[in-house]
């Protein structure tokens, strides 16, 4: 099954989708179909100044620079329910 689902076309992938759905009888419950995005958030800090509390530092990250990357994973599903946030760091 799982290989008939990469598809080389958009609508066949949708069309096995929509089985898979049905399949699982989830297709009218939009409560039972989640989905995830990850995104990567580098951690390269630069200490600079800025208007705030004293004493207090204040950083910015800055894309494009070296450094580890923290992996974000939001889950949610047809509803607009979001579930628990997901943050995979290096150990």
């Amino acid at each position: 099954m799982a290989s008939r689902i990469f598809s080389t076309t958009p609508s066949a992938w949708f069309e096995e989708y929509e089985k898979l759905l049905r399949q699982c009888e989830i297709a009218d419950v939009p409560s039972h179909i989640w989905n995830a995005d990850e995104y990567g958030v580098q951690d390269v800090f630069e200490e600079k100044q800025a208007v705030g509390e004293s004493g207090k530092p204040f950083y910015q990250v800055k894309a494009s620079e070296k450094g580890e990357t923290t992996t974000v994973l939001p889950v949610f599903n047809a509803t607009g329910t979001v579930g628990a946030l997901m943050v995979i760091s290096k150990s």
